[in-house]
C-alpha cells in the first residue's frame, strides 16, 4: 500500500491521466493569449508557468529538457496539472477558512512538482516558499475531506481485498496503514470532486482541459532552451 506522501499529488486527483509523448520547441516570446490557464477566474500567465519550467530546468531537473534542448510535453503537461490543481485547492482552502497543515508540507513539496530534493533546494527561495505553502494547503484540505475512523468490519473487508498486496503480514501488523488508506480514498474523492467541479480554461497553446484526465491533447508548442 502506497502513503499518500509519496505518490505525486496531481495523480491522487487525476485518476488515469497519460503523459504525452511529445516534444515542444518554438519560440519563448509567450503566447497571444496571456494566461497558460484560468482556474475559476483566476489567472495564471503564460509567462509565469514558463519562467517555473526554466526555473526547473536552471535548477537541474533534467526531465524536462529533451536531447534536442527542447522543453518536453511529457514533463510540462503535469507540471501545468499540478499548478491548476492547486490552484483549485487554495480557492477551496480559502473558502473553508482551513489552517495550512505544516507537518511534512517541506517533505511532500519537492514532490509536488516531481524533482528531487536537491532540484528543489537550488530553486528561488520566494518559489519553494510558494510551494510549501501549496502543498500546506493541500494537506490541510485533503485532511478534512477525510471520512470518519473505519470500522473493524471495513478494516477486516480491506485487508482481505489486499492480501496479494499486504503479504504475510497481520491485519495489527498492517492497521494503520489500512486506517490511513480507507481515509485517504474519502479525501481523494473529495479532493477530485473539488477539481472537477471548477471552471478550468487552458490556453490552446498548451491544450485542453479534461477534468478526468487533465491537461490534454498539446497541440502547439512551447519554448525553446
Amino acid at each position: 500500500m502506497n502513503s499518500p506522501m509519496t505518490r505525486p499529488t496531481t495523480r491522487l486527483l487525476l485518476a488515469g491521466a497519460a503523459t504525452l509523448v511529445l516534444s515542444i520547441t518554438a519560440s519563448a516570446c509567450g503566447s497571444v493569449t496571456p494566461d497558460a490557464a484560468v482556474v475559476n477566474g483566476v489567472h495564471t500567465s503564460a509567462r509565469d508557468f514558463e519562467k517555473l519550467l526554466t526555473d526547473l530546468t536552471d535548477a537541474g531537473a533534467t526531465t524536462f529538457v529533451t536531447a534536442n534542448n527542447t522543453i518536453a510535453a511529457s514533463a510540462a503537461r503535469p507540471l501545468l496539472e499540478t499548478v491548476i490543481v492547486t490552484e483549485v485547492i487554495h480557492g477551496e482552502f480559502t473558502k473553508r477558512g482551513l489552517t495550512p497543515d505544516t507537518n511534512g508540507a517541506d517533505t511532500l513539496a519537492p514532490q509536488l512538482l516531481s524533482v528531487d530534493d536537491a532540484v528543489f533546494g537550488k530553486l528561488p527561495q520566494a518559489t519553494r516558499d510558494e510551494w510549501t505553502r501549496k502543498t500546506a494547503e493541500f494537506l490541510a484540505l485533503r485532511s478534512s475531506f477525510q471520512g470518519a475512523a473505519p470500522t473493524e468490519d471495513e478494516i477486516a473487508a480491506f485487508y482481505e481485498e489486499n492480501k496479494a498486496q499486504i503479504g504475510d503480514a497481520t491485519i495489527e501488523q498492517v492497521r494503520d496503514q489500512i486506517v490511513e488508506a480507507i481515509q485517504g480514498n474519502d479525501a481523494n474523492a473529495g479532493l477530485r470532486g473539488i477539481v472537477e467541479q471548477a471552471s478550468i480554461t487552458i490556453n490552446p497553446r498548451y491544450g485542453r482541459w479534461d477534468s478526468a484526465s487533465g491537461v490534454a491533447s498539446l497541440i502547439t508548442p512551447l519554448t525553446e532552451r
